[in-house]
């Protein structure tokens, strides 16, 4: 809330969603927001917003969603469940702090298990929720930021995300 209401005072239109945790597992958070992002578009003269200009900001673990929405939006099994398209759902920028990115050694403590519960030695799973892996073309540009003493999240994160967007040609600025 504290971001939104930084955007808000600088004259920006801002949303914050409280997805689900806890005992909610992959792609439950994938999905809520998508439905989010399809509300914002589907709503967006009612609510003062642009439609192509919908940014996705997320931190930490809110960081890794924003990052696989902008990685995963334009897979088949999200359409699937949601019913929703890649270009409803697809954020046109994305703004990460502190991003949990990859699945591998280098992820966030418990991240995985939060995300996978039972599922989080599955394999294809795993690779399928480490971003970096995700990264194509279609991936929107992305403002990245980290701190190397961030003594929850590996600033690796940041790098190994900011490295997949440079090798498919996606602009990003990393800070």
């Amino acid at each position: 809330e504290p971001i939104a209401l930084a955007f808000l005072n600088e004259g920006y239109n801002a949303a914050v969603l409280y997805y689900s945790v806890s005992e909610a597992r992959f792609p439950t958070q994938l999905v809520q927001l998508s439905k989010a992002m399809a509300y914002i578009r589907g709503n967006a003269r009612e609510l003062n917003a642009d439609p192509d200009r919908v940014y996705l900001f997320g931190a930490s673990a809110g960081g890794h969603l924003a990052a696989s929405l902008g990685t995963l939006h334009d897979r088949e099994f999200l359409n699937e469940i949601t019913g929703l398209d890649a270009k409803t759902i697809r954020p046109d920028a994305l703004v990460l702090a502190y991003p949990v990115i990859t699945s591998g050694i280098k992820t966030h403590g418990n991240s995985m298990h939060y995300l996978l519960g039972e599922n989080e030695n599955d394999e294809e799973l795993k690779e399928l929720v480490s971003m970096e892996k995700q990264v194509n073309k279609n991936t929107p540009p992305a403002f990245i930021w980290t701190t190397q003493t961030d003594s929850l999240v590996p600033a690796v994160n940041s790098l190994l995300f900011a490295n997949a967007l440079i090798e498919n040609d996606v602009r990003c600025e990393l800070h």
